[in-house]
C-alpha cells in the first residue's frame, strides 16, 4: 500500500464543498456525511475561506499596513497591498498538504486515516508550529479514495517584529535548509524539498505506527495516484471558472435586455406623449369651430 504526500497549491472552496457540487461529476453528493471539516478556530459557522481571511487579518495586517505607510511615503502607489491581494499572491497564499494513504482498491477504513490526520495534525503543530501554521483540514469521503486536504502558511517575524508571509525565511527560521547546503539554493535545491521529505517521513512513521504497512519508496511526483488529485483541482478550478464565465455572460444578457426594456417604455412613453398632443389638438380644433359656430348669435344679440 502506498503512502500519499504532496505539498502545493489548492483550492478553499473545494475543500469544505463551499460550491454548487452540481457542478463537480467526481463528487458523490450522497456520501457527504463521510467528509470531515475542522478550522484553527474550532468554529462550524464560517467557512474555510471566512477562516484564512480571520487568520491573515490578525496575524499579517499589521505588517501590511506598515509597509503600505512606506509606499505611501514613497509614492509607490502601485505597490499597495491589502489582505485579499495576500490571500491571492502566488507567494502569499496558503500552501496545501495532500494526504493519502492507498487507492481506491485497497485503504484503510475512515476512522483510521482520521486517526492518521489527528496525530499527524498534532506532530506537525509541535515541530514546526512556530512558523508553520495549520489553517483547515477536510477529509474527503465523497471522492473515489478518501484524502484529506491541509492548508497552512509560513510566516516569520521581521526586525521591526511584524509577522510576514514568506516560505524561505520561515523555513530558515526553523533552520530548514537545502538538501545539498553547500551548492546554489535554486528550484532543483531548496529548503522545501528539505520540508516536504521531513512531514513525508512524519506522514509514513504515523501510518507504520498504527498498523499499516506501506511501500516507503519515493514516488516520482510525475505518477498516476499523485496527479489525480492535483487533476481534480485543476478540473474544478476550470468548471468554476466556467460557471463564473456563464454567470458573467448572463448577467450581460440580463443587462441588455434591461436596456432594451428602458428604450421600449422611452418608445411607448414617446408614443403616449405624441397621442395626447393628438388628442389635445383635435379637441382643440373641435373647440374652436364650436366656438365659430356660435359667433353669429352673439353678433345678432348686440
Amino acid at each position: 500500500m502506498k503512502a500519499t504526500l504532496h505539498i502545493g497549491r489548492g483550492s478553499v472552496k473545494h475543500n469544505d464543498r463551499n460550491f454548487n457540487l452540481d457542478n463537480a461529476r467526481h463528487i458523490d453528493q450522497t456520501r457527504q456525511n463521510e467528509n470531515f471539516y475542522i478550522n484553527r478556530y474550532l468554529d462550524d459557522t464560517i467557512t474555510f475561506e471566512e477562516c484564512e481571511r480571520r487568520y491573515y487579518q490578525e496575524n499579517y495586517l499589521q505588517g501590511l499596513e506598515a509597509q503600505n505607510e512606506k509606499y505611501r511615503k514613497r509614492r509607490q502607489y502601485g505597490y499597495i497591498r491589502t489582505i485579499d491581494d495576500l490571500m491571492k499572491a502566488e507567494k502569499t497564499q496558503p500552501r496545501e498538504i495532500i494526504l493519502q494513504i492507498g487507492n481506491k482498491d485497497s485503504h484503510p477504513d475512515r476512522e483510521v486515516l482520521l486517526q492518521c490526520i489527528y496525530q499527524f495534525n498534532e506532530e506537525f503543530n509541535r515541530r514546526y508550529g512556530t512558523n508553520a501554521h495549520i489553517l483547515d483540514i477536510a477529509m474527503h469521503g465523497d471522492e473515489i479514495t478518501n484524502h484529506a486536504h491541509i492548508r497552512l502558511i509560513l510566516d516569520y517575524t521581521d526586525k521591526e517584529g511584524h509577522k510576514k508571509i514568506c516560505t524561505d525565511k520561515a523555513l530558515k527560521a526553523l533552520g530548514i535548509k537545502p538538501p545539498k547546503e553547500k551548492e546554489k539554493t535554486n528550484r532543483y535545491n531548496n529548503a522545501l524539498q528539505t520540508f516536504t521529505e521531513q512531514i513525508r517521513f512524519i506522514w509514513n512513521t504515523i501510518i507504520k505506527r498504527n498498523g499499516i504497512e506501506i511501500d516507503e519508496t519515493v514516488s516520482n511526483p510525475s505518477q498516476k495516484h499523485l496527479t489525480v488529485l492535483e487533476y481534480k483541482d485543476k478540473k474544478l478550478q476550470e468548471e468554476i471558472e466556467i460557471h463564473n464565465m456563464q454567470l458573467i455572460e448572463q448577467g450581460a444578457e440580463i443587462q441588455q435586455k434591461q436596456q432594451e426594456i428602458h428604450l421600449l417604455d422611452k418608445q411607448i412613453n414617446a408614443q403616449k406623449q405624441k397621442l395626447e398632443e393628438l388628442e389635445k389638438e383635435i379637441y382643440t380644433n373641435q373647440f374652436q369651430e364650436d366656438f365659430s359656430d356660435l359667433r353669429p348669435v352673439f353678433e345678432n344679440e348686440r
